[in-house]
């Protein structure tokens, strides 16, 4: 729809430069075959009447075309943060009961898929190599690798990078230490980070701040009341 308005615009703006052209070339004309100056001056207010309405109709469509997009922006804007919201909430109940299970895995994978509509290339790279990882070893985390799944990565990072680096598993935007292969692990923060930017209204990174809070297990220093009342007296 969008390439329909432009190439309409392009077609009135055509056909407005050669209707000019021509009423030049008959202005040429008429002064040297000596027609009266008030015939001039209505061809004239003829020739900026249809200058004034051509520029309008313009402008009008220009306008149209910018508030559709601004219409398609909104909505596809919303229907981000619908979906990047269900796929995070996944994520973050897949470890709830510290077990990642195969059926989890579908469904995060499957909404990753449906993801990839709407989300930026940069941010469907993270994504998929998230992907790949939570697949081939079924951690979120890359502290929760085994040694095994440490060396398996190692090597699929190094066979990786000395193949073809724009077809292959890594995400082309993930760099790291080739001496270090583990930096080149997607992690949760760089999910979240990647739709914060493809949603362009927020500042800042989270700079390894979500899985600050992930890796602490509840009441880990044994200080939570039982039961944990709201504004309960403090005691001493």
């Amino acid at each position: 729809m969008v390439n329909r308005e432009k190439k309409y615009s392009v077609f009135i703006i055509v056909i407005s430069i050669i209707f000019f052209a021509s009423a030049y070339v008959m202005f040429q004309q008429f002064f040297g075959l000596g027609i009266s100056s008030y015939t001039v001056e209505i061809l004239a207010a003829v020739l900026g009447s249809t200058v004034t309405v051509t520029a309008m109709v313009i402008m009008l469509r220009i306008q149209r075309r910018q508030e559709t997009e601004k219409e398609y922006s909104s909505k596809l804007f919303e229907k981000k943060l619908i979906i990047y919201e269900k796929l995070l909430t996944s994520i973050f109940e897949m470890d709830d009961d510290n077990i990642i299970s195969k059926e989890e895995t579908d469904i995060v994978e499957n909404q990753i898929g449906v993801t990839a509509l709407v989300a930026s290339s940069t941010l469907v790279a993270l994504l998929s190599q998230f992907a790949y990882q939570l697949k081939a070893y079924g951690v979120i985390y890359k502290r929760s690798m085994t040694s095994d799944q440490r060396r398996h990565f190692a090597d699929f990072v190094r066979d990786e990078i000395s193949g073809d680096r724009e077809n292959c598993f890594l995400a082309k935007e993930k760099t790291g230490n080739i001496n270090e292969p583990i930096t080149y692990f997607v992690t949760l923060d760089e999910i979240v980070q990647g739709m914060r930017e493809d949603l362009s209204v927020v500042e800042g990174a989270v700079q390894d701040r979500l899985e600050y809070f992930v890796v602490l297990s509840y009441n880990k220093y044994g200080l939570i009341r039982n039961p944990s009342i709201v504004d309960s007296p403090k005691s001493d």
